[in-house]
């Protein structure tokens, strides 16, 4: 879809009068071809907003006086318009700021915009995320993001580069309106280019760790100490990465690998590399298309997902658009028919396996979760749920948060017999995810696993239990190749994945990057993601002398 770059004019501090605006921005604009002018003012304070209808916007007295204009503005298929302004509305509905603009343009443009008192950072911060969600919102819905703006946000080599004419035209019409140039230039020349800005091609990250800065940025502080938050004092959090940098790689020379492959099967299904998605609660929260982008984005990078039971996307949602295999994430809840109806849904939808969470008989001390109590937006809710009436949080417990509701639903008298249980019920095959003993694993085995994930739920349940990477060699010793062993907790750079690797693990599974990714860019994030991983592990086993997986064995890494 083609649509003509628009011109946006804001004008700060001038004495200029409406009319006297107007006429000449038209006068200039037709002279070089301009069409459809329309303009919008009010005099009303700050919280009053500007509004448009079609292409050139005068911001009023309120900008004048010092306030912040931030906007967004989206072009996306006819088709899809009405879902986007819909869905947007229910974003800007669920947030503190007074009376956003929702603006339809015309031929699929979309805008939104706020003025803000510059001075609070609250104020800024929210207006920054609820844009970057229309954004991921047009991308999803196959549109362009054509223009963003707000403090710092000038681009003028950029516009000369690609609209020269354009801004000809706007240099033209301040010249005229503000000889003396006493007005702000910054946040008065824009043009909105209909050319598509995706958000992979603008995620300035070079690492995990950055992406984690730009994600912590964008999201409520309640939504990001709940996805990074650990238990306790979160040592087991920290020892998780810590202990990956301990381990030395001892890499073999004058090997010749001119490429690497690292394609594998997991329990069967092929992938394109051993990096999987772990299964992570509530993904809705850190993007609107949550669940969905990702596997979208699991699928395009030929890997798997692990869906969690709680999350904001229906398992039929998620495969719905899955073009790769699928692992189910499963807690036992007390009441059992709950648990056999997720397992018989997964098996209809064609889940390739079932994932059994071991590890939360209770749930575990997370103190920034506790000083937060993280409650879902209306929006949102735990849709698998919703056959049992659960998706929600009753109104007399509201106050003890989501997470702990939740968990109080969950069996906490779970035992090996219980395994025995779901193993007899389905005919997918059932790993056992939150082993960290050797014994553990072969009673895990004994009692009908298929597969194990050595875990300790990302350092969120029983503090200083050991990093998952420390413990993997004798677990894999134990089970001696009976199955597949997987580790997750504290992966971020592609060595990690090769020491894992080396030490055993069928494939490593990566959970909170993840969500860094779905926080900056939706599926693009993370694709982002899978493909710095993919990137990262290809190098590291190049320099290491490995041309393949079979080659990435336990020689290659010594532990300080």
């Amino acid at each position: 879809m083609q649509v003509a770059p628009t011109l946006w004019l804001e004008f700060h501090g001038t004495e200029v009068s409406v009319a006297e605006q107007a006429r000449t921005v038209q006068i200039i604009a037709s002279e070089h071809g301009g069409t459809d002018f329309s303009w919008a003012t009010k005099a009303e304070d700050r919280r009053k907003l500007w509004r448009a209808r079609h292409d050139v916007v005068y911001a009023d007295k309120a900008l004048r006086e010092g306030a912040q204009l931030w906007a967004t503005d989206v072009c996306v298929p006819i088709s899809r318009l009405a879902e986007c302004i819909t869905e947007t509305q229910k974003d800007l509905a669920g947030s503190f700021l007074p009376a956003p603009i929702v603006g339809h343009v015309g031929d699929g443009n979309f805008h939104v915009g706020f003025v803000l008192n510059p001075n609070d950072p609250k104020e800024m911060a929210e207006a920054e995320r609820l844009n970057q969600q229309l954004v991921h919102r047009a991308l999803s819905l196959g549109g362009t993001c054509t223009g963003e703006h707000g403090i710092g946000c000038g681009k003028i080599d950029f516009l000369l580069a690609e609209h020269g004419e354009a801004v000809s035209v706007m240099r033209a019409i301040k010249t005229a309106l503000d000889p003396d140039n006493l007005m702000n230039p910054g946040k008065i020349l824009r043009v909105q280019s209909p050319s598509a800005v995706t958000v992979s091609e603008t995620i300035q990250a070079s690492n995990l760790g950055e992406l984690e800065a730009l994600a912590r940025e964008l999201l409520p502080q309640m939504t990001y100490d709940y996805y990074a938050g650990g238990a306790n004092d979160e040592t087991t959090l920290r020892e998780n990465r810590a202990a990956y940098e301990r381990i030395t790689l001892l890499p073999r020379m004058l090997v010749g690998v001119n490429a690497t492959d690292m394609t594998t099967t997991v329990l069967g299904e092929h992938v394109s590399m051993p990096i999987l998605i772990a299964p992570v609660a509530l993904e809705g929260l850190a993007h609107p298309e949550g669940e969905i982008a990702t596997v979208k984005a699991a699928g395009a990078a030929q890997t798997l997902m692990t869906l969690a039971t709680l999350s904001t996307s229906s398992i039929e949602d998620a495969m719905g658009v899955a073009s790769g295999p699928i692992w189910f994430q499963l807690y036992v809840f007390k009441d059992r028919d709950i648990s056999a109806a997720l397992v018989k849904r997964a098996e209809v939808a064609g889940c390739k396996a079932i994932v059994l969470t071991v590890d939360v008989p209770m749930l575990g001390k997370r103190e920034r979760g506790m000083r937060t109590r993280l409650m879902l937006p209306e929006h949102l809710s735990v849709k698998n749920l919703w056959p049992a009436g659960l998706q929600g949080v009753p109104k007399g417990v509201t106050d003890s948060g989501l997470d702990p509701y939740l968990a109080s639903l969950f069996d906490s008298a779970l035992t090996w017999k219980d395994l025995e249980w779901l193993a007899g019920m389905t005919k997918l095959p059932i790993l056992v995810k939150g082993i960290l003993r050797s014994d553990d694993a072969l009673r895990a085995i004994k009692y009908g696993a298929s597969g194990l994930i050595v875990s300790n739920h990302g350092g969120r349940q029983l503090d200083t239990t050991p990093a998952t990477i420390s413990v993997l060699p004798e677990i894999v010793d134990a089970v001696a190749g009976a199955v597949e062993v997987y580790v997750d907790g504290g992966i971020r750079r592609g060595t990690d994945v090769l020491k894992a690797v080396a030490y055993g693990a069928r494939a490593v599974l990566v959970g909170r990057p993840i969500l860094w990714g779905l926080a900056v860019g939706g599926e693009a994030g993370v694709k982002f993601v899978l493909e710095m991983l993919r990137q990262e592990f290809s190098l590291a086993m190049a320099l290491s002398g490995c041309p393949g997986l079979a080659s990435v064995t336990r020689d290659l890494v010594r532990a300080l």
